[in-house]
């Protein structure tokens, strides 16, 4: 799920639920069911689209090797990846 954050998040994008700060880069500290996936993937889909086609190939991959994706995630990406692709964004 961090990879999947780091494949769509843009500078902007500030996963840190406390105010610890490493190296000067914001660590993010919270559970993963904590995380604003729906949010981090429409503000991709409308800022850099082009980010979700790493999305697509990363849950691809995962899906061919049975890795089983966490509840609810497959759903989420199949609405905006229908979205992309209908504008013809990705």
């Amino acid at each position: 799920m961090r990879y999947l954050l780091a494949l769509l998040a843009d500078d902007e994008l500030d996963l840190a639920t406390d105010d610890t700060e490493r190296a000067g880069t914001r660590r993010w500290s919270g559970d993963l069911e904590s995380i604003p996936l729906q949010e981090v993937m429409v503000k991709a889909l409308a800022r850099d689209p082009a980010r979700l086609r790493d999305v697509a190939e990363l849950l691809n991959t995962l899906r061919d090797s049975g890795t089983r994706l966490p509840e609810g995630l497959d759903e989420l990406w199949q609405a905006v990846w229908h979205i992309a692709r209908e504008e013809g964004r990705p």
